[in-house]
């Protein structure tokens, strides 16, 4: 938590935060995750932030309902990670995460499937796609 700032913003599929304590809000209702970060591209923004891109894979390491020996692909995305310097400390500022792919499998609820259905919707609608 202490390389987050406080104003932390997380724009996920399951919704958005804003703030450390509506990040730990998010919940993902899964157990046994395993992040995979690649291809990480770092950058300056037009409003002269830094940022780094990347993709993420998740995998799934322990699920009563995966459908095949573990582990398995859950998610797929591609994050974007901004950061601020705060008293001479680089700091997360924003997590995006973009173009997630949740496995069919996943057994979440559909509230959830629904959820990052709209939440993409929103996005591309935004950014004219």
């Amino acid at each position: 938590m202490e390389l987050l700032t406080d104003d932390i913003i997380i724009d996920h599929g399951m919704g958005q935060a804003r703030g450390k304590a509506e990040m730990e809000g998010l919940g993902v209702p899964f157990v046994g995750l395993r992040h995979l970060m690649t291809n990480h591209v770092p950058y300056i923004d037009d409003k002269g932030q830094v940022n780094v891109l990347c993709h993420m894979t998740v995998f799934v390491a322990e699920a009563a309902h995966a459908p095949a020996d573990l582990p398995m692909v859950l998610d797929t995305g591609l994050d974007r990670y901004v950061f601020r310097n705060e008293d001479g400390r680089w700091k997360i500022c924003a997590i995006h995460f973009t173009q997630q792919r949740l496995a069919t499998w996943s057994g979440a609820p559909e509230a959830i499937i629904a959820q990052m259905a709209e939440t993409q919707t929103a996005r591309d609608a935004r950014l004219g796609r």
